[in-house]
């Protein structure tokens, strides 16, 4: 069982009430960021989140909580399809999320992990967050430099999306003079 890394995302999110009304940073930042990954990767049962915490808060993290029971790749897949569809409150999770696992991959990777896989994690959450663009300005400015980190640490090209689907990537070149990578 993967250990949980929700804990990571809640200082992203503690930090970035910006724009958020006073409750949705509350509930985000002091349930449901300790919480997104729980069902999902922790085996612990909705129900019991629902009973410690309250509904709001067991339906928010359901929301953001893939179903493991599909295939990796469908899960990847339902992500990009459905991140723009999801609540304000699971797209801020999801940023969250992103920001949280990009970092843990340009600062801490796993040790079995190749270049390949990192790549294709950093195409993917790209698409994903692409999705997202609209939620939380502070988060995807966020997510853009700790994207630019992984880029630069990996001595990867920075990579852009191009068109819609997220098999469509283009490698650019690095660019020095800035250090905050944005999308193209």
């Amino acid at each position: 069982m993967r250990q949980c890394h929700s804990i990571v995302a809640r200082p992203v999110l503690g930090v970035s009430g910006r724009g958020l009304d006073a409750r949705t940073v509350a509930l985000i930042a002091a349930y449901a960021a300790l919480l997104y990954d729980a069902v999902e990767d922790c085996e612990s049962p909705r129900e019991l989140i629902e009973e410690l915490f309250g509904e709001d808060v067991a339906t928010l993290v359901l929301e953001v909580t893939d179903d493991k029971k599909l295939e990796k790749a469908e899960r990847k897949r339902l992500q990009i399809e459905n991140a723009s569809h999801k609540s304000h409150r699971a797209r801020i999770l999801k940023l969250a999320d992103k920001i949280s696992n990009v970092r843990a991959l340009a600062r801490s990777p796993a040790a079995d992990l190749s270049i390949g896989r990192k790549i294709e994690y950093l195409k993917w959450s790209r698409t994903v967050v692409e999705r997202l663009r609209g939620t939380n300005g502070w988060l995807e400015e966020k997510f853009d430099e700790v994207t630019a980190e992984a880029e630069l640490s990996l001595g990867i090209p920075r990579l852009s999306p191009v068109g819609s689907s997220s098999e469509q990537w283009q490698l650019l070149p690095k660019q020095r003079s800035s250090p905050i990578a944005k999308l193209v």
